[in-house]
């Protein structure tokens, strides 16, 4: 019997996008940016705004294959007990050794119960966006072409631009880390599932190599105006009310996952990978083990104590080895997460696969069958 092989080019682009977010943390959580002065700051903005596609280019690609697929509880519950379990062991792992304090009674029955106080606001946002799917689904499936362009532009027009220019005070998006912005990458990403920007009329006269040329450029680009927002922040901000005024939005394009600026850049990102095809086990086997990347790097009780163990808190200026030391510790820790993860799936599975797990799986699909809910587990 042989496997189908998923198409490893949006595989590749997830493994990309979790180092950027390991990169991303590292200069957050790490204070880098805080540290940097002169031209080193002009440096790390750019670098931030290459990266910061990292979070919609997730999504996007949520959008462009589940808008064709089926809601799978089990997918949910899978991804709820992932985040549950590395909550509890990595607490209880980093007080057994000794380097964090035991927490609180409130931090730890938080801990304990399989829902998430809003440590990891990806997840959370993302498993509501995973659950209402299907009324997602239908929506694009009753839209004509012209109508989804429209319900595209409507909430990019309101979620995007004018959050942006109010700086969240018009519809509160929490600079794009929400479930509105999430819908409307949805919507991104089905579109261009359903109608292939490779192929339309505009496109389709250009080579494979032209296309990723274009694509590439509007990625670059992007993160180049990004830039320019960034230097225009740095000099308004100071100099009153007025210029103050204009400094935030131009701050706020920069930084936000809403940004019209940051949500087309992914969008010039997310095809620049459309535009290849082929299949590799490993890379697919990498890509699946991914999420767990972000669930052990920003665990709360670890990245208070990661970046202090790595020298980076004591930093006061910054330099190129210094930024080179960062590179090479974000490979480090994505491949010691992906390591963890994988042997955490093996045990997983040796527990999905025993008869009480079965049993159990077998007992809730019964009961939900008899509530008129067929429900798919797997």
């Amino acid at each position: 019997m042989n496997t189908k092989i998923r198409e490893s080019q949006f595989e590749i682009m997830r493994i990309i996008s979790m180092m950027f977010i390991v990169l991303f943390h590292i200069l957050v959580h790490g204070k880098i940016f805080e540290h940097a002065t002169g031209s080193m700051s002009l440096f790390l903005a750019f670098i931030e705004s290459l990266i910061l596609v990292h979070v919609n280019s997730f999504v996007i690609v949520s959008g462009y294959f589940q808008c064709k697929g089926n809601l799978k509880l089990g997918k949910a519950i899978k991804i709820n007990n992932m985040t549950w379990f590395y909550k509890i062991i990595m607490m209880l792992v980093l007080v057994a050794c000794g380097l964090i304090a035991k927490p609180d009674p409130i931090t730890r029955l938080h801990t304990y119960l399989p829902i998430d106080y809003g440590t990891y606001w990806f997840i959370n946002s993302y498993l509501i966006l995973y659950l209402i799917s299907p009324i997602l689904n239908k929506v694009i499936k009753h839209s004509s072409k012209k109508s989804l362009q429209k319900i595209i532009l409507t909430l990019f027009i309101i979620i995007s631009i004018l959050s942006t220019i109010t700086r969240d005070v018009f519809y509160n998006t929490l600079t794009g880390r929400s479930l509105c912005t999430f819908i409307l990458l949805y919507f991104i990403g089905a579109y261009i599932r359903i109608y292939p920007v490779n192929d339309s009329y505009f496109m389709k006269p250009f080579s494979q190599q032209a296309k990723r040329l274009i694509y590439f450029s509007i990625y670059l680009l992007a993160a180049i105006i990004s830039v320019f927002c960034w230097l225009g922040y740095t000099y308004l901000l100071p100099l009153g009310a007025f210029a103050n005024e204009i400094g935030s939005i131009l701050g706020f394009s920069h930084v936000s996952f809403a940004s019209p600026i940051v949500i087309i850049q992914t969008i010039g990102y997310f095809l620049f990978f459309s535009t290849f095809n082929f299949k590799s086990k490993f890379i697919n086997k990498v890509s699946s083990c991914t999420l767990a990347v972000y669930l052990i790097s920003e665990n709360i009780f670890l990245r208070e104590t990661i970046y202090d163990k790595m020298g980076l808190t004591k930093i006061t200026s910054i330099t190129l080895p210094l930024v080179l030391k960062i590179f090479i510790a974000t490979i480090l820790i994505f491949i010691v997460c992906i390591l963890i993860e994988m042997v955490r799936e093996k045990i997983f599975k040796l527990i999905y696969n025993s008869k009480p797990a079965k049993k159990n799986r077998v007992f809730y699909q019964n009961y939900f069958k008899k509530l008129g809910l067929d429900i798919n587990w797997n």
